[in-house]
């Protein structure tokens, strides 16, 4: 079994929140403070070590924000009186063997044939079904599922939750609260849903075992050796599945052992009896090095870890024990569990570097494939991009909060008939890139603006590192054919965008934006469009740059691999469709280019142009008027890359980026910064009057 959908509704920060996860790997990314710590808490309570009838629950776990009356114009703060998590368990490979320890269950018909309405996502109004009290149905209401019979019961359910509501006993909250707690199943067998109660610990590890790594590691609570704990029952099964000789000389030697121990405690023995005799009566008093009981000898045991220095895994740092924990974990499950199970890791890259956090992504590989049969499930809360390499584009949750407010908010991509589509953004998350999941900005562009745009913006804000404190990244596309894509990919997760394109990505391809672009006019553009052609004296028919020119872009890497693929396609006989993005790539290199220069004293098309422009910012879309960055450079700029023998596009802004950094150049002296800076001021949030104040500055 594993968890398909997990329903939250006014838990911590989780006010209606509906997720959905796959078998496999699952990955909540999103910055501090969003709510994937509280994600996962939420699943522990319900499904981790302890049962939710023995979970501490205090006020701060339900849902609270701030509240304003307008007519008293006072603040208030909301706190809710209940909470409820329930998850959708789906599969059917159940713990046979477990189940048989369970006494039963008992059912009640619920009444309702849906319980939970997905075009509404809410199932407030029906929230008695899960609080009404057992004592309340009728006898002849209440069916008993008892051991024998409880395989074969849920083998035929075609669905199965798990939920935990939990109610305050008072509504004032300056005051203790009590709780109320009632913890269940949801069976639905045919057309008809089921309520469940008198659920044991077995009954629910029967069903999905599960270990939860929260952020803040407690090596005390991880390797406890309980009755209840994984870890106590897998040291207990090894334990008892010890062969019978070497158990029989094991309780020989602890005999002797604790006849020795005696000899050592005699005296102190002798005295405090003598002593407590005095205060109370007793019959016996004694210390001992081991248990009574032959079969707690196992309570005994604890695990080392030699890292160079031998050690209890409890005293190492936390990025072993987690090692250790998912380790341990995996195979306890291929031993003693043949079911599927669940590991949730708040954090797993916590006190790792680099190549550990690879590593120990390797293992979550491990862990979901074990046995060759059995396909378990992991669910991260993550910040490193290590961990959404290897994860399938829809199990990817982004995990926001708005700005002022409390609520968190789950997003993830759209993949419906986006086939195409999707290895491209999986490339993404192979790269750098992947920290879009964690922006709440981003701003795309199409090569080297990606290096010069944050040392812009320390220059516009009077600030260091300023894009990182507006949370805003700059993301390269690698082509402006995959403008389009980004856009898709940061819509999906409703993290605002801005383009920065090239002049001629105007003339050669806005068309494909225009589902983002508002008030689309393709008319307007298109006599923009012929009239800068015209203007600048481009022949469509041929709109290539000279044949030197063209001879001189060959040397570059894009041309290389478009000739190998030309190769390939005519050795094969047939089309291959990555032929379209890598020439719109090199096709840029190659053409003649018109510039906003070539028709500024044109009034006519000047105008015809800004307002195109005007409107395109309106959907955070920026042309470059003058060409690309290059067009940007100032003449010291060129001069200087003249003396330091330095060519090609992103090398020459990473010469200037240096020099600027430590030279003691100044940026503006290298640059004009009028355009970046108008769109960085856009993106943190500067009003239109005081971005013309801005470009008046740095013109």
């Amino acid at each position: 079994m594993y968890i398909s959908n997990l329903f939250v509704y006014n838990y911590r920060s989780l006010k209606k929140v509906h997720l959905q996860f796959n078998t496999g790997r699952n990955v909540l990314v999103g910055k501090n403070n969003s709510g994937k710590s509280n994600i996962i808490k939420a699943i522990d309570l319900l499904l981790g070590e302890k049962m939710p009838s023995y979970q501490n629950i205090e006020l701060k776990d339900f849902y609270t924000e701030k509240t304003y009356d307008e007519f008293s114009d006072e603040e208030d703060t909301f706190v809710a009186t209940h909470f409820f998590i329930c998850a959708k368990l789906q599969g059917a490979n159940f713990n046979k063997e477990l189940l048989e320890k369970c006494k039963g269950i008992f059912v009640s018909q619920l009444g309702e044939k849906r319980w939970w309405y997905e075009d509404e996502n809410d199932i407030r109004h029906l929230e008695n079904l899960f609080t009404r009290d057992a004592d309340s149905f009728w006898k002849d209401d209440k069916e008993w599922v008892n051991r024998n019979r409880l395989y074969d019961y849920l083998t035929n359910a075609t669905e199965i939750y798990f939920y935990l509501n939990v109610e305050r006993q008072n509504d004032d909250a300056d005051n203790e609260s009590q709780y109320s707690k009632t913890f269940g199943l949801i069976i639905r067998q045919g057309d008809m849903y089921y309520r469940g109660w008198a659920i044991s610990k077995d009954f629910r590890d029967s069903v999905l075992t599960s270990a939860i790594i929260p952020a803040f590691r407690d090596p005390n609570n991880q390797f406890k050796l309980s009755q209840w704990s994984w870890y106590g029952k897998l040291i207990r099964d090894i334990w008892d599945k010890k062969d019978k000789t070497v158990g029989e000389q094991i309780n020989r030697k602890v005999e002797e052992i604790k006849q020795l121990s005696d000899q050592v405690f005699r005296d102190a023995t002798s005295d405090i009896k003598e002593k407590l005799s005095e205060a109370i009566h007793h019959n016996k008093v004694h210390f001992q090095l081991m248990p009574n009981t032959k079969d707690d000898i196992y309570k005994g045991v604890n695990l080392f870890v030699d890292d160079g220095v031998e050690s209890l895994a409890a005293d190492k740092g936390s990025g072993i024990q987690s090692a250790l924990i998912i380790s341990l974990f995996s195979y306890y499950c291929s031993q003693f569990h043949r079911n599927s199970s669940l590991l949730a890791v708040e954090e797993p890259e916590l006190y790792l570097h680099p190549h550990a956090r690879r590593v120990l992504s390797n293992k979550f590989d491990e862990f979901i494939e074990q046995n060759g049969f059995v396909r378990n499930q992991v669910i991260t809360a993550t910040h490193s991009p290590e961990f959404l390499r290897n994860t399938e584009i829809e199990n990817i949750t982004v995990v926001r909060k708005p700005k002022a407010s409390n609520k968190t908010e789950v997003k993830k991509i759209d993949t419906q008939g986006r086939e195409k589509e999707i290895q491209k953004i999986k490339q993404v998350l192979w790269s750098k890139n992947a920290e879009l999941f964690f922006a709440d900005k981003v701003i795309l562009v199409e090569g080297g603006e990606e290096y010069i745009f944050p040392f812009i913006a320390n220059d516009v804000l009077q600030k260091e590192n300023a894009l990182d404190y507006h949370n805003i990244s700059v993301i390269k596309v690698g082509g402006k054919s995959l403008f389009h894509t980004y856009l898709k990919l940061l819509k999906d997760l409703n993290i605002e965008a801005y383009v920065v394109a090239d002049f001629d990505f105007f003339t050669n391809g806005i068309e494909s934006l225009k589902d983002f672009i508002m008030d689309y006019s393709s008319e307007n553009i298109a006599k923009a469009k012929k009239q800068i052609l015209t203007q600048c004296c481009v022949d469509s028919s041929d709109p290539f740059r000279n044949s030197k020119t063209i001879k001189k872009k060959f040397q570059s890497g894009k041309a290389k691999l478009l000739c190998q693929l030309l190769d390939k396609m005519c050795e094969d006989g047939k089309y291959d469709e990555s032929l379209e993005e890598l020439w719109s790539q090199f096709r840029t290199d190659v053409t003649k280019k018109a510039s906003y220069s070539d028709f500024e004293q044109n009034d006519q098309i000047r105008d015809l142009v800004d307002t195109c422009f005007e409107n395109l910012k309106k959907s955070n879309i920026y042309i470059l008027k003058y060409g690309e960055l290059e067009d940007y450079m100032t003449e010291k700029a060129v001069k200087y890359l003249e003396d330091q023998r330095v060519s090609g596009k992103e090398l020459s802004v990473l010469k200037l980026v240096e020099a600027v950094v430590s030279g003691g150049y100044k940026l503006e002296e290298f640059l004009s910064i009028s355009e970046y800076a108008s769109v960085i001021q856009h993106a943190v949030g500067i009003h239109p009057q005081d971005e013309r104040k801005v470009e008046e500055t740095y013109v």
